[in-house]
């Protein structure tokens, strides 16, 4: 008997969670195989090549009837749903080494996925390789002091961003480092014309990085957890592992999350504190703006000043 492929689908309900295991057995006689699966478990099924067949379900041991050749066993089961933070798949044995093993998990839209662990090749949440950077980037932006935030400031500006796309968030990076860079500037701009072209260009960039701010606490509040998740064909609700080879005991999927409205209130209280850190900002704003005049003429060229120069003489 071998088994050539087996997959464990699972389904994360509010009260009760899912299964579906899938295994292609090749067997050259007639035999009957044991695999056990969660004692607790509620079988809804077992099928053989779509066919429903009978079952002998005891203290969590599954007895299977295999026929000559290559068959599809499909048997489906529920189970009452952990509440921890932690949950892991069903806890399968099937009996024998095996090859080309899958694990399918789609999760609940009402929790925040924090970490998946699993078999070799599986999904990699982004996220907090970003958040890594993201604290490195709000150092060195400090220490660059052109703008009155600190280090915490910015990683807590720029990690509520990251719900957003990049460009946006290297949109306001650039306003408030632009601003900052003009106020220590503005006294070397010599020339009226590059100085009122930098002021329509501030003009038309604070405009759109509040406006991407303000797209920010929106998404924050009304979206939700862009966790950056990626990896064998998974995505935020659709978790995907394989292993080529595993032993009679499968391996198993491990999920960390939390309830949705954890990250609903941390949203909140992003957006309480950035607008009112938004408030200090747009008066420092307005000082880098005005520092060497709001506006100045341009200058008109010298042989137009020389002549008006002249014409009162020449009327003489």
């Amino acid at each position: 008997l071998t088994i050539q492929s087996s997959q464990l689908n699972t389904q994360l309900g509010e009260t009760t969670t899912r299964s579906e295991l899938t295994l292609i057995i090749l067997s050259s006689k007639g035999d009957r195989h044991q695999i056990q699966i969660p004692s607790k478990s509620s079988i809804q099924s077992l099928k053989i090549d779509n066919r429903n067949t009978p079952y002998d379900f005891q203290e969590g041991i599954v007895t299977l009837p295999i026929n000559p050749g290559t068959h599809r066993y499909v048997l489906e089961w529920t189970e009452d749903k952990s509440t921890f933070p932690v949950w892991k798949t069903a806890h399968i044995n099937v009996g024998k080494d095996s090859i080309n093993h899958t694990i399918k998990v789609s999760t609940e839209r009402n929790r925040w996925l924090l970490f998946a662990t699993g078999p070799q090749l599986g999904p990699a949440i982004l996220f907090w390789g970003v958040l890594i950077v993201i604290a490195v980037l709000s150092y060195g932006l400090a220490r660059l002091s052109l703008t009155p935030l600190k280090s915490w400031q910015w990683f807590l500006m720029l990690v509520g961003m990251t719900q957003t796309p990049a460009w946006m968030m290297v949109c306001v990076i650039g306003w408030l480092l632009a601003l900052g860079l003009k106020q220590r500037t503005a006294d070397q701009i010599d020339d009226n014309y590059t100085y009122c072209f930098i002021q329509v260009f501030l003009a038309m960039l604070t405009v759109s990085a509040l406006a991407v701010l303000v797209y920010g606490i929106h998404q924050g509040l009304l979206g939700t957890p862009q966790m950056q998740i990626t990896g064998n064909g998974s995505s935020a609700y659709h978790l995907n592992w394989f292993a080529d080879r595993v032993n009679n005991q499968l391996p198993e999927a491990k999920l960390i999350s939390v309830p949705l409205s954890i990250y609903k209130s941390l949203m909140l209280f992003w957006a309480i504190w950035i607008a009112f850190k938004l408030l200090d900002l747009l008066v420092w704003g307005w000082q880098c703006f005005t520092e060497g005049g709001l506006w100045r003429e341009p200058q008109r060229n010298k042989t137009s000043v020389d002549n008006n120069l002249l014409n009162p003489v020449n009327e003489e």
